[in-house]
């Protein structure tokens, strides 16, 4: 029984630096094909780090801010590893690293739910192949995506009842970004629907009330950004507000209580729904929805997304982080449910076909449309457009302009100071 255990926590250890090979080496040629969903975030967030691991605090020169807006102290956590060696490939490493490693609490989860290493190897590896996962993964770094494996890991230890550990991964959860807060709010009236005792409800929504207001209202203002930056956000779908240059939290709730038929009606729209499908629908083969309840800590970041017309934008791609660790855990629960529907009717024969062909049409799943949204910023290389498959070959080849510009920044001096923007940023920053 051990030499069995240990076989699938080898296979799980196999496929997770597989995992994080492919993607490492996948955001290199990327980069060195200068393709970049977001070039100028990679580039703020490389040079924020690499000015933290060199004594000058979390500062851009690109933009002349502090953390680019949002208090993200888990990039201080993130500049340990990165100090090693600080290079834009390191952080491509990291992010794979950090995002592999969520496989292990569902692992985890699962063997505790399945009473199955083998089955809790199996969700591990589905994890790895959601194409969401993959989208997030190469779409240039972002605090944000951090709280995946972090999520993760809270959710276990909530699982499990252990209270320490989880305080400990809903704080660092909300260090990576102002809005996850609203999520380890949402944890704690999960806990109440589940009766959990009082600590379980009471201090994941401190968590989450005291930093939004720490990092909104206090933090945020020091740094110069008066507004909170979800207002852009949420105020997108209302632009006359905008227009009217009254961006702010009256305004948006003025436009939300007095246009709210309007703003159901986008919300219920089919493009809306679409893109909810396309995201937590087809590529999980709508397994979560058969025990959705934990979607419900989700819920904040359905309705931010739910709330923008230009749901089809990169820059917004990033907003679905959250969603993706609550829906990997739903589909644990959901496939638990249908196994046990098979039990209870007597079907158990349909099982190994079942799990043979959820597994097929989620590896098949990356093959299609990946990309989850278009670029909107700049187009800088006419290669890349309208390309919607995130694995189609055209982002990771050189051509002989990339060649002869890799060459030419090779030749500038490490102590130099430059001058640069779009799709060249990422290299020299």
């Amino acid at each position: 029984m051990l030499i069995k255990k240990n076989v699938y926590n080898l296979w799980l250890s196999l496929t997770l630096i597989f995992y994080i090979l492919i993607f490492t080496v996948l955001f290199i040629l990327r980069y060195r094909a200068f393709f970049a969903e977001t070039w100028e975030d990679l580039a703020i967030y490389n040079q924020i780090l690499w000015n933290i691991v060199h004594g000058n605090g979390p500062y851009c020169s690109i933009t002349q801010t502090i953390f680019f807006g949002h208090p993200s102290l888990i990039l201080y956590l993130i500049a340990l590893p990165y100090a090693l060696w600080p290079h834009i490939y390191n952080l491509y490493f990291i992010l794979s690293l950090s995002l592999a490693l969520g496989a292990i609490p569902l692992f985890l989860l699962s063997k505790k739910i399945f009473s199955s290493s083998g089955i809790a190897l199996y969700i591990a590896i589905i994890y790895l192949l959601l194409p969401a996962l993959h989208f997030l993964n190469l779409t240039d770094f972002r605090p944000i995506l951090l709280c995946i494996p972090l999520l993760l890991w809270a959710f276990y230890f909530f699982y499990e009842k252990r209270f320490l550990p989880f305080v400990i991964f809903t704080l660092l959860s909300v260090f990576c970004y102002e809005t996850v807060c609203l999520n380890i709010i949402f944890f704690g009236i999960y806990a109440l629907m589940l009766r959990r005792s009082l600590k379980w409800v009471l201090v994941p929504m401190l968590i989450g009330i005291l930093w939004f207001i720490i990092a909104v209202f206090i933090i945020m203002p020091a740094l110069g950004y008066k507004e909170f930056m979800a207002n852009f956000y949420i105020a997108d779908y209302t632009k006359n507000v905008a227009l009217k240059g009254t961006l702010n939290w009256q305004g948006v709730l003025f436009y939300a209580l007095f246009h709210l038929p309007e703003m159901l009606h986008h919300i219920i729209s089919k493009p809306m729904l679409t893109y909810i499908c396309r995201i937590s629908g087809l590529p999980y083969l709508f397994l979560p929805y058969f025990s959705p309840l934990v979607l419900i800590i989700a819920l904040p970041t359905y309705l931010q997304i739910m709330l923008q017309p230009s749901i089809l934008g990169v820059d917004y791609g990033h907003q679905i982080t959250p969603i993706i660790a609550f829906l990997a855990i739903a589909t644990v629960f959901g496939l638990d449910r249908c196994l046990s529907l098979f039990k209870k009717y007597q079907l158990n024969y349909l099982r190994r076909p079942f799990l043979i062909i959820v597994f097929i049409l989620i590896f098949l799943s990356n093959f299609g449309y990946t990309r989850f949204g278009l670029i909107r910023e700049p187009i800088y290389d006419r290669r890349f457009m309208n390309v919607r498959n995130i694995f189609n070959p055209v982002f990771y080849i050189q051509d002989e302009q990339d060649k002869i510009a890799m060459k030419l920044i090779a030749r500038i001096p490490k102590d130099a100071s430059v001058t640069t923007s779009g799709d060249l940023l990422p290299q020299l920053s």
